[in-house]
């Protein structure tokens, strides 16, 4: 009986020596030169305006190394690129252009410019995504530039003040997204800084 109370008592101590940590070894900061990390981007007061004109640059971009790099996986970059979307689903489908692809691989030009198209058609699903990726562009410099963080960071009144005109410039350009989500399909999952991060399914207002 004894011997089976010692084997608990050195299990359980066991048990507890292996699953606590001293030191909070748990709670460290990679040190990896390849992982970017936002602490250390934002650590730099011309990060903001980097960060900003990431989502300027998403309304021309499909990624920052060209074309095989696009930001957006499984779709291709030439059927989610902004501006071009945009323009296929305004004006190719309303028959403004006198423009014909008829050598489109796929079909999904075709099918836009005579009004054919389904759910599955590349460019609805490309400039949705870009679309949606730049209102988490505009939310996660909305994060990362709240008033409490930049101080907290050690930034000058100078960069705060810059800030708070750059966080009206992403609130603008996130409307604009929601404003052509809105105008095309009808409806959109609405997200903001405030929701959580990941899997969230924002509400959708029509």
């Amino acid at each position: 009986m004894k011997t089976k109370n010692i084997y608990k008592f050195y299990f359980f101590f066991g048990l507890l020596f292996i699953l606590s940590a001293c030191t909070d070894d748990l709670n460290v900061t990679p040190k990896d030169d390849d992982e970017f990390l936002s602490e250390a981007f934002y650590a730099k007061p011309t990060a903001y305006k980097q960060a900003l004109a990431g989502i300027y640059g998403n309304l021309s971009l499909t990624g920052t190394g060209g074309p095989g790099t696009s930001n957006l996986q499984g779709i291709d970059a030439g059927t989610s690129q902004y501006m071009r979307s945009l323009w296929y689903l305004e004006d190719l489908s309303a028959d403004e252009p006198i423009w014909s692809y008829e050598n489109d691989e796929g079909g999904a030009v075709r099918e836009i410019q005579r009004n054919t198209w389904g759910p599955n058609n590349t460019i609805l699903l490309g400039f949705f995504s870009r679309a949606m990726f730049s209102v988490a562009l505009a939310n996660e410099f909305l994060r990362q530039s709240e008033p409490g963080i930049i101080e907290a960071r050690g930034h000058t009144a100078a960069v705060g003040n810059d800030v708070a005109a750059y966080r009206a410039e992403a609130r603008l350009l996130r409307a604009l997204a929601y404003y052509h989500l809105m105008d095309l399909f009808g409806k959109a999952p609405f997200v903001t800084e405030n929701d959580p991060i990941g899997t969230f399914q924002g509400p959708q207002y029509d």
